[in-house]
């Protein structure tokens, strides 16, 4: 019985010597279609590392290109012990549609439009003739100062479900969802014909407001590669800006209208872009 367990262990052993050395051809073959899949990229200098924990090829910008996400790898394995091959491809060399990513930033960053025309718009409104001749109440400036104030309160509110809507059911769906809210009640402002039809469009807008504007800015950041996401970032408060005084210009473009037109257009203009955002 010992001497059968004896040969029974020798059988174990050669079989596991053999699995190791089939595994180490493998790795050595991995190895040298590394080398010449390297030898193929003569500007990138190679340096080859071999060590207890495994054997790797890589460049000396490795290190650079992994953390800023250019970098290729070949990956396979050596006495159960990986062996990766990777070099850095300079990033002219990398085919990107960087165009696509400007357009889908300028295209999210409507959002930020929406709050600049919303906030540069709200203070020439309630000043016209056409639209206090509407509302005489607003004459009386604690009322003004609470239909103003009301869009920043349900937009603080919304905002704090905005994060977990994000994650649950994506950033693009948040800010679509925003952007049909905040259409539904710049509709409501248009056509509103008495000051509480008003406040509730101005509620409404800032709930969908406080969800697309916390979402933009996370999903600006996540789409856009390490060496331009600065400016990409930086896009959505560019479309405030261009947004507060696309709203001034507006309000000083209708004027002039002798109708109620003259203060429901702006809030037209807002409903249109939101749903443009909404598609």
């Amino acid at each position: 019985m010992f001497r059968d367990r004896a040969f029974l262990s020798i059988q174990l052993t050669r079989q596991i010597n053999n699995s190791h050395f089939d595994e180490l051809k493998i790795g050595e073959e991995c190895l040298e279609y590394s080398t010449r899949v390297l030898e193929a990229l003569p500007s990138l200098p190679v340096t080859q590392a071999t060590s207890a924990t495994g054997v790797g090829i890589c460049t000396s910008g490795d290190t650079h290109a992994r953390s800023h996400g250019h970098d290729i790898a070949i990956t396979g394995t050596s006495n159960n012990l990986p062996v990766i091959t990777s070099y850095n491809i300079p990033l002219a060399q990398v085919p990107a549609k960087r165009r696509n990513i400007y357009f889908v930033s300028a295209f999210c960053s409507l959002g930020g439009l929406l709050f600049g025309a919303d906030t540069g718009s709200i203070g020439s409104i309630t000043s016209m003739p056409q639209f206090v001749e509407v509302y005489p109440i607003l004459r009386n400036e604690a009322v003004l100062g609470a239909l103003v104030a009301t869009i920043l309160m349900s937009a603080s509110l919304s905002s704090f479900a905005s994060g977990w809507l994000s994650d649950k059911y994506s950033r693009k769906r948040t800010i679509m969802l925003g952007a049909y809210i905040f259409g539904i009640g710049a509709a409501l402002e248009a056509g509103s014909v008495n000051l509480e039809m008003l406040i509730i469009g101005r509620l409404i807008v800032g709930v969908g407001e406080g969800f697309f504007l916390s979402a933009i800015g996370v999903y600006l950041v996540e789409i856009s590669p390490p060496d331009v996401r600065g400016r990409i970032s930086c896009m959505l408060q560019l479309f405030v800006t261009i947004g507060i005084a696309l709203g001034y210009f507006i309000c000083y473009g209708t004027l002039n209208i002798r109708s109620t037109l003259s203060w429901r257009i702006p809030f037209i203009f807002q409903a249109v872009v939101s749903a443009i955002l909404g598609t």
